[in-house]
């Protein structure tokens, strides 16, 4: 099928919603779909193949780069109607595919079907408005959530809509073929264990549980792998000085293409999300997360370490595939990563099952699938 995606996402840039949207895309070209991603321009002019290995995405599809304002209400309706322009060029497509309400309110009236893939929940009244809109739109053929607290109240929110045109589709992340080759130089202590962390350090990410760990567990090594300039700022002036902290380590962000050799170097890895957790536009998420660090985690067979939030516990069994722990109990991830540090069979097994149940169910592929099913 020809797919038009249209999104949100600015390329290039950092934000996960450009990875997610690059990586679908992706899936949809190994798949034998033609696959167009529609994205806002940024300030600096590169190439698709740029844009695609940054996110070290092999599978080439064509990227169309859509001039954007800044201006939030005007500039969206400007973005939304510039893509539906640049869509109609290259002919119609079998289905419309996106995360931008209002690009996908755009292009309905043209009669291809239209899937609404969503993230959150409204936090304005007049995105809510903007989903009624598409709801009633006969256009209209699926909605799709990336977790089962996030469908439960995005159906609360429009308790007119019908519950079979919602469906769950969590993130994923893709199959390893070949073990990526560990990161070098390395800064970490030879024969030690190493734990790490990928993903930012917005507020209710976890990042004081894995200084406390790091504290508390001096034998191990710790390396914290992303986080705005801003942030890793702020977290290195706070823990400067600190003698405790030898074995912590920022290491700034990565590109996307790079953080499996960074995971390749960790025996076990952490997601210590809290019980709120802020987007970056400070909106709590918690109820909704689908994080695309698990499924990488998952991808490359790696033990787990993670909070036992509703979210989390849909796609991650504690003691079969991952050990989940409440939160904010420093005291319980200790004990799981000491746990972990003197059982290497442990660390394979949950490793390896984790590593089966993204190949089996959490693929880019098998989401694509999913989400297309209606249509083949």
């Amino acid at each position: 099928m020809r797919v038009h995606y249209l999104s949100t996402s600015t390329l290039p840039s950092r934000a996960a919603n450009a990875v997610h949207v690059t990586k679908t895309c992706a899936a949809l070209t190994r798949l034998g779909h033609e696959a167009t991603l529609f994205a806002r321009e940024g300030d600096e002019e590169v190439s698709t193949e740029r844009i695609l290995d940054d996110f070290g995405v092999e599978d080439r599809f064509r990227i169309v780069r859509v001039a954007a304002r800044p201006a939030p209400i005007i500039g969206s309706l400007s973005y939304a109607y510039r893509t539906r322009s640049a869509s109609t060029r290259l002919g119609h497509p079998d289905v419309y595919w996106g995360r931008q309400l209002q690009s996908l309110l755009a292009v309905a009236p043209l009669g291809w079907p239209v899937v609404y893939e969503v993230h959150a929940v409204a936090h304005t009244r007049y995105h809510h408005m903007l989903e009624r809109r598409l709801i009633k739109s006969p256009a209209l053929n699926r909605i799709v959530t990336i977790s089962q607290g996030l469908r439960s109240d995005f159906l609360g929110s429009h308790p007119m809509l019908d519950p079979s045109l919602v469906i769950v589709a969590h993130d994923g992340a893709d199959r390893v073929e070949v073990p990526p080759t560990p990161i070098e130089p390395w800064p970490g202590r030879p024969d030690t264990l190493q734990v790490g962390y990928t993903g930012h350090l917005y507020q209710g990410r976890g990042i004081e549980v894995i200084v406390e760990l790091a504290r508390r567990l001096p034998t191990i090594d710790v390396h914290v792998i992303g986080g705005t300039d801003t942030d890793l700022q702020r977290w290195r002036t706070l823990l400067s000085g600190d003698q405790h902290l030898s074995n912590l380590w920022f290491h700034g962000h990565q590109p996307a293409a790079a953080i499996p050799n960074y995971l390749a170097r960790f025996d076990v890895v952490l997601a210590p999300y809290q019980r709120q957790i802020a987007a970056s536009r400070g909106s709590d998420i918690s109820r909704w997360i689908s994080p695309m660090k698990l499924f990488e985690y998952m991808a490359l067979g790696k033990a787990i370490v993670a909070s036992n939030l509703d979210t989390i516990a849909e796609v991650l069994e504690s003691g079969e595939h991952a050990i989940l722990c409440p939160p904010d109990d420093v005291d319980a991830w200790e004990e799981a990563v000491t746990t972990l540090t003197a059982d290497p069979w442990l660390r394979e097994r949950l490793g390896q099952a984790a590593q089966d149940k993204l190949e089996h169910e959490h693929t880019w592929e098998q989401r694509v699938a999913t989400v297309l099913a209606p249509f083949s």
